[in-house]
């Protein structure tokens, strides 16, 4: 029975199914080199896990021919020379040397492509439209201080000639009431301009109080 078997494994949702009469006949076969052949089965398991295979169905006697030939960890290829049905798990396992061989393969390729230069063309467009907001950004900026130093600026002098108006009315009345006013008894204060020494607005000051006197 055992020499008959196809020794043909399953794995369902990644986990090897070990209760079924295949997989009995495949251990009791190859008990001898269980070593080499369960650390190949592990190694399957993670495959089918990582890539969220379903269903698969594994070769045990490539498995075992893969186990002899190879000590160290095997590639995804290898493994995939193992598996039979490889059109639904080559759908979910992308392995870039098995991806474009058969007759939809040119097919397949081309459509990677141009995926990939659709994804690079609208990457380069992102990065060119960011540069842009960001000029943008720093215009707006400028442009809004501009903008307000203007207003700044235009209300300060707003300001000077309202000032100045009022300082001509003041003058233009105390011109008219001057000779009134000169006879009348007053107080003058004298400021002087900060911009003078103090010690020549103190001699100046002096100077006034003296001729008041």
């Amino acid at each position: 029975m055992d020499e008959y078997s196809l020794h043909q494994l399953m794995f369902r949702k990644g986990k090897l199914i070990d209760q079924t009469p295949e997989f009995i006949s495949f251990r009791r076969t190859y008990i001898d080199k269980w070593g080499p052949v369960s650390f190949i089965l592990m190694n399957f398991e993670k495959l089918f896990t990582d890539h969220d295979v379903q269903l698969a169905y594994v070769d045990g006697r490539q498995l075992v021919e893969l186990a002899r030939e190879n000590l160290d960890k095997p590639t995804k290829e290898e493994m995939f020379d193992c598996i039979n049905n490889k059109d639904e798990v080559g759908k979910l396992v992308k392995i870039p040397t098995r991806m474009f061989k058969g007759p939809e393969g040119p097919i397949l390729a081309a459509t990677v492509i141009q995926k990939n230069f659709r994804m690079y063309k609208a990457r380069e467009a992102y990065k060119h439209l960011r540069f842009l907001m960001k000029k943008a950004t720093i215009i707006q900026r400028r442009f809004r201080l501009y903008l307000f130093q203007k207003q700044t600026k235009d209300r300060v002098e707003e300001l000077t000639n309202e000032s100045l108006f009022v300082w001509k009315e003041m003058m233009d009345e105390f011109k008219q009431k001057w000779p009134s006013i000169k006879n009348r008894r007053r107080v003058e204060v004298h400021i002087s301009s900060i911009s003078i020494e103090e010690l020549k607005r103190i001699s100046m000051a002096k100077f006034l109080q003296r001729e008041n006197a």
